[in-house]
């Protein structure tokens, strides 16, 4: 009897075997697939539409074009395991789902991720799998309370809006060392300090439960503070090393002493700074204007107007006749229209 014959009365050729076993294990994959699907709730990416694909780029050694961009907003998601199918996506948009930290373990497939949108979902950690090239990360809306280490080495750009965060622990120098923008409004934060990156250019912190400016120092490549909506009465954390820092929004503050507008002028870059809605605001209402140009003659803009030239002559006027006198105090010059 042949070979040939033995290996049929045996059960079949090796190549057969293997293609059992295969398929074998295909249709326990397919079982699990269905076995998920029935959990209650449970939704994966079965099909993705071409619309959803926003960006394709020539692959010039493999001489395909490949996805580069994908939005998967709005779909209920609580799954992105298909997603590894698609690992040179550099942009994933994946809002309005229902997604966890565990549905996020699969991103670690995804490699070359520069850009990534978490909005909205079901996540309480803002840790994530490292991605090496990733720059911009959003969590916001997530009901994230206490921010966890972010190893994220190149990351430039986060935000943190509309979470339950109380501080800015581990927004720092060692987790992100080259962050640029850190933006965490509508938040629950008391403090701002944090350990923050030297690279840190725009800051945006509104509408919190802020009392004091702090953790500043160092920043020398600071250019936009944003602290509209919070509880601050006093400047004193505008320090003289903020030498870049061009925009300072103050709005609907607690801002009552005229004296805390002296500390501006340790501001040398000073464009832009909005005190709208303060008490201090309300009480002086033009008379605001000169004064703040008073310590920072370099002003473009106060609140929502434009500086002008006859505003900036009437300040140097001002400040000339307190030079003169050798008083520098506001109780000893009259504003226009000053009875």
């Amino acid at each position: 009897m042949s070979d040939d014959n033995s290996s049929d009365i045996s059960g079949g050729t090796e190549a057969e075997e293997e293609k059992k076993e295969n398929l074998g294990e295909q249709a326990h994959e397919e079982l699990q697939d269905e076995g998920r699907r029935r959990i209650k709730g449970f939704k994966t990416i079965t099909k993705i539409e071409v619309k959803r694909f926003m960006t394709y780029e020539f692959d010039f050694e493999k001489q395909v074009f490949l996805p580069r961009a994908l939005d998967l907003s709005n779909m209920g998601l609580t799954d992105i395991y298909p997603l590894i199918a698609h690992p040179y996506l550099t942009f994933l948009r994946l809002s309005n789902n229902r997604l966890t930290n565990k549905d996020l373990e699969n991103l670690s497939y995804l490699p070359k991720l520069v850009s990534l949108y978490l909005d909205r979902n079901e996540i309480t950690s803002t840790t994530i799998p490292k991605l090496e090239y990733l720059q911009q990360l959003s969590f916001e809306g997530n009901p994230i309370s206490v921010i966890e280490p972010i190893d994220q080495p190149y990351l430039q750009i986060l935000i943190l809006n509309k979470t339950k965060i109380k501080n800015l622990q581990y927004v720092g120098i060692n987790s992100t060392p080259v962050l640029l923008t850190l933006s965490a409004s509508h938040c629950y934060l008391k403090s701002m300090v944090g350990d923050y990156a030297l690279t840190m250019r725009n800051l945006y912190l509104s509408y919190n439960e802020i009392r004091r400016i702090e953790g500043l120092e160092g920043l020398v490549n600071l250019r936009i503070l944003h602290l509209r909506s919070n509880r601050i009465s006093r400047l004193s954390g505008l320090t003289v090393g903020l030498v870049k820092l061009e925009y300072v929004n103050l709005r609907e503050n607690e801002l009552t002493d005229p004296e805390e507008l002296k500390k501006i002028q340790s501001l040398p870059s000073l464009r832009v700074l909005i005190t709208k809605d303060n008490p201090l605001d309300d009480e002086m209402g033009s008379d605001i204007r000169p004064m703040i140009l008073m310590y920072s003659l370099e002003i473009k803009r106060i609140n929502k107007e434009l500086t002008d030239d006859e505003e900036v002559e009437y300040a140097r006027k001002l400040i000339y006749d307190l030079e003169s006198k050798d008083a520098f105090s506001r109780d000893d010059v009259r504003f226009e229209g000053e009875e």
